[in-house]
């Protein structure tokens, strides 16, 4: 199945004088996983409400498949949604959590326990946790459970507010696999909320950035990345020096962006321009190391891979040359970061 297509046509929507959306025009596309990314405030939860039916827009239209369901209540959209604090029943086994939504909708008997425990096979808990309570879990098993409460009812469309945003970095990592495993197994198109560039990066097919209730940029996680639209998508979306142009090597007015990763330690050649300076902070990141180097006061940041920093003998107070190729350099007109 090619799943089911969201579109967003001209979306508004305020909280009496606060605009959360201003005219948001958005496709989240048939079974792939689209990703509402931005600051607290852009607005992103607001366009996730909306397309559960739990909100109105003031403006504007929602389509699924192209049938308008803006006027649709939320309990006839057939979809399935994962908020941030998972709203587990707490007196509830882990089985009658995940059954729920099947016994409102009529479901039960043998035709219910075959459901229930496919999905919960399906997010990886197997037999041993049907009977616990969800308070025994942690809380990555929680999330787990959250998911297959929303997958059991074969939702159309599959939609996750910040599920991970409380857990560990580890699980978090172990449960991105998943999502994205068993959406692709089963094709459900997802709508993904989240704050956290990484997650963004390691979920999505499809990222729209938005920022004071706009979409301000749509593409792949790549395209998003190398080619920001603006300096606000540069430096939200990955990290980036905001330079003046000159002193990067244009001859152009506004400002510039320079990826930390394409700002060259101690280059032997092949770069269109070389400074010279102090180095004021080095960060171990595992297989990078960031760095801090001070150039005619101005303060450049680049990651080195860690081999390569190893072999470059440079501590705090070095003198070390940096360098990158112009190609890499992104200039824009205007916009603030």
């Amino acid at each position: 199945m090619a799943g089911v297509e969201v579109r967003f046509e001209d979306v508004w929507k305020s909280y009496e004088a606060v605009i959360a959306l201003r005219g948001v025009t958005l496709t989240a596309p048939g079974g792939r996983i689209t990703v509402l990314l931005g600051q607290s405030g852009c607005g992103k939860t607001t366009l996730l409400k909306i397309a559960a039916g739990l909100l109105e827009p003031d403006r504007g239209r929602v389509y699924f498949n192209g049938v308008d369901y803006t006027r649709v209540p939320a309990e006839r959209r057939d979809v399935g949604m994962v908020f941030q604090d998972l709203a587990l029943f707490p007196h509830m086994s882990v089985f009658e959590n995940v059954a729920f939504g099947l016994r409102v909708r009529g479901v039960r008997g043998l035709e219910l326990e075959r459901r229930v425990r496919e999905v919960l096979d399906l997010v990886g808990l197997d037999g041993s946790f049907y009977n616990r309570r969800v308070t025994e879990l942690s809380g990555g098993q929680q999330q787990r459970v959250a998911l297959a409460r929303a997958l059991v009812i074969e939702p159309k469309v599959l939609l996750l507010d910040e599920p991970l945003a409380h857990l560990d970095y580890k699980v978090k990592q172990r449960l991105l696999e998943e999502v994205r495993r068993i959406q692709r197994s089963l094709r459900i198109t997802t709508i993904y909320v989240t704050h956290d560039q990484l997650e963004a990066m390691a979920v999505g097919d499809v990222i729209a950035v938005m920022r004071d209730g706009y979409v301000v940029q749509v593409g792949t996680p790549r395209e998003v990345y190398e080619n920001p639209r603006d300096l606000y998508v540069a430096s939200f979306f990955g990290d980036a020096n905001i330079l003046d142009p000159r002193f990067a090597g244009l001859d152009s007015d506004g400002l510039v962006a320079l990826r930390f990763e394409d700002v060259i330690l101690n280059p032997n050649g092949d770069v269109d321009v070389v400074y010279e300076g102090v180095v004021e902070d080095i960060v171990f990141q595992g297989a990078f190391v960031g760095l801090e180097v001070n150039v005619n006061n101005r303060s450049l940041k680049l990651l080195v891979p860690r081999r390569e920093f190893a072999k470059q003998g440079v501590s705090l107070g070095s003198r070390v040359r940096v360098g990158w190729k112009l190609s890499e350099v992104r200039g824009f007109n205007s916009g603030a970061t």
